[in-house]
């Protein structure tokens, strides 16, 4: 399995509240310092197939090396089995992204992108 940064935070997530939140189809893991409403920032990923938690306690150093940053997994192996029902479809392919927020944990994420904070969401119908 190899590893490819996505995106580095614009800032050390140390310190700062995780809150995952479901958008329609989307994730968003929504960063911010409690006391500093300024500091805050968005990880959007869009069209959501599956996500896991792993609680700081339970992380190993891979996970640890996903920290401040959002990492693409290729070849992991997760989402396998729908792969070919989705380029059938016509559909996205799926990437497995990976962030750790020291402190909080690690995000698993699997779904047809990622948009950084400040890249606004884009509906083409």
């Amino acid at each position: 399995m190899s590893v490819r940064l996505i995106w580095a935070f614009p800032r050390s997530a140390r310190g700062l509240v995780a809150e995952l939140a479901v958008d329609g189809d989307d994730c968003v893991l929504r960063l911010h310092d409690e006391y500093e409403p300024r500091s805050r920032f968005e990880l959007r990923f869009l069209t959501v197939q599956a996500y896991a938690f792993t609680s700081d306690s339970l992380c190993t150093l891979d996970h640890i090396e996903a920290i401040d940053k959002v990492l693409e997994l290729e070849s992991s192996g997760w989402g396998a089995g729908v792969a070919a029902h989705r380029a059938a479809a016509g559909r996205p392919a799926l990437h497995h992204y990976r962030t750790y927020v020291e402190g909080a944990g690690a995000y698993d994420i699997l779904s047809e992108a990622f948009l950084p904070d400040g890249v606004p969401r884009l509906d083409v119908s």
